[in-house]
């Protein structure tokens, strides 16, 4: 979503410090926002969890929400629509990894 950057510094509170951060960080930062170019118009949040949910091997997802906007939105993306091909596509060529396709 674009809320860290490579420069974030946790709270000695937030158990996320004790893990991301120096280079995983800035390679976590740097994987979503390619995936957010690779993903528009679409909003990353719904491209990544479509193509979590286009793998083979993933049968359910377990994404975070803050609010029920963001609940809604998450169902939303499970409706069994998937990923259109060329936005797979993008995030695969965006993002390094491999990836067993579904369809």
């Amino acid at each position: 979503t674009g809320k860290f950057t490579k420069d974030t510094v946790f709270e000695s509170t937030d158990h996320r410090g004790n893990w991301l951060k120096g280079d995983l960080l800035a390679r976590a930062v740097a994987e979503a926002d390619a995936v957010k170019t690779a993903a528009a118009p679409m909003a990353a949040a719904e491209a990544a969890l479509r193509f979590i949910l286009n793998q083979e091997a993933v049968s359910s997802v377990i994404p975070g929400a803050k609010n029920p906007e963001q609940v809604e939105k998450n169902v939303a993306a499970a409706d069994g629509k998937g990923l259109d091909p060329a936005v797979e596509q993008r995030i695969r060529d965006a993002v390094p990894g491999t990836f067993e396709r579904r369809t």
